[in-house]
């Protein structure tokens, strides 16, 4: 199992027999290898308040971080459908990555689960 195209491709090199699962593919990694199982990064919001329900039936607060600059919308589309579904969505944009502890400091007691939205930041 790799994390990222970087080590797929590394792994890939090194034991080209070996199957490997590539993990928090982004979209525009999703080239790999031959031999290759990819597990995006990125599922539909139907599929994470599936597994949501599922894995943390407990769980009523989402914290959504983010970058306004690159994902402002995706945010707010993902805070809608989970309100939809009876979560109560609370969004933290991080607009760099300095500003991750802070963000992750104002939610610690706010939060129940945790929703990172991929970006280049």
């Amino acid at each position: 199992m790799t994390l990222g195209a970087k080590a797929t491709a590394l792994v890939a090199r090194a034991t080209p027999t070996i199957p490997v699962v590539n993990c928090m593919v982004l979209g525009s990694d999703a080239k790999a290898p031959p031999g290759t199982t990819i597990v995006p990064l990125e599922l539909p919001v139907e599929t994470r308040i599936h597994w949501l329900r599922r894995l943390l039936p407990k769980a009523h607060n989402v914290g959504i971080l983010f970058d306004p600059a690159q994902n402002a919308r995706r945010a707010e589309d993902g805070a809608a459908a989970l309100k939809r579904a009876g979560y109560t969505p609370v969004l933290e944009p991080v607009t760099a990555p300095a500003a991750l502890p802070t963000a992750l400091t104002r939610l610690t007691n706010t939060v129940d689960v945790l929703h990172a939205i991929p970006d280049t930041t």
